[in-house]
């Protein structure tokens, strides 16, 4: 997952980007990502529509960060 975002949206998951509001997207878009690694790692058979599903439902229960 992390290879893909890299060759494709040029997102480096290691190094902030600058300015507040690039460092904003950086930070949501990076604990997407980790909520979808550690998903996938639990749940090797996972598929998108998995990840996505949970992503929701984290999203109406207001399942922020940990």
């Amino acid at each position: 997952m992390r290879r893909v975002l890299r060759e494709q949206l040029r997102f480096d998951d290691r190094h902030e980007p600058d300015g507040d509001a690039a460092r904003e997207r950086w930070r949501n878009l990076r604990a997407v990502v980790e909520v979808a690694v550690r998903a996938v790692a639990e749940r090797p058979d996972a598929t998108l529509a998995d990840v996505v599903a949970l992503l929701m439902r984290r999203a109406a229960e207001g399942g922020g960060g940990e």
